[in-house]
């Protein structure tokens, strides 16, 4: 997601459950100017239900393993 918001890409949702890998997250979204492309939703992907913050739908979806 990173990577995508660096080569310009519109926005991006993060899913995230660890609170330091949030914090870290939300640094490196800071860093690249863009948090108002960014959103962070502090939950697992997988088992919430989860689907994109701002109600579209997603053009390309990265898991990572737990």
């Amino acid at each position: 997601g990173l990577e995508a918001l660096s080569r310009g890409a519109s926005s991006c949702d993060f899913f995230e459950r660890d609170p330091v890998a949030v914090e870290v997250l939300r640094r490196n979204i800071s860093s690249l100017q863009a948090a108002d492309r960014a959103t962070v939703v502090v939950r697992d992907a997988w088992f919430s239900g989860a689907g994109p913050a701002s109600g579209g739908t997603f053009d390309l979806v990265l898991l990572d393993p737990p």
